[in-house]
């Protein structure tokens, strides 16, 4: 009896730690998915600031 709710708690502690895990790696993603939106808009910022240049502009 005892060694049924000792397994029964175990698969509940396992459960909410993927759980975590799984919030956990879905922030650090989202979090990556930001920071590349606003390199992409800088780039695209530079672009354009290079083609109203004429090209001129390195970047």
């Amino acid at each position: 009896m005892m060694s049924a709710i000792n397994l029964a708690l175990a698969a509940i502690m396992l459960s909410i730690g993927f759980f975590i895990g799984f919030v956990t790696n879905s922030l650090v993603s989202g979090a990556k998915i930001i920071e590349l939106d606003e390199e992409l808009a800088d780039l695209r910022a530079q672009i354009a600031r290079s083609q109203k240049d004429g090209g001129r502009s390195s970047l």
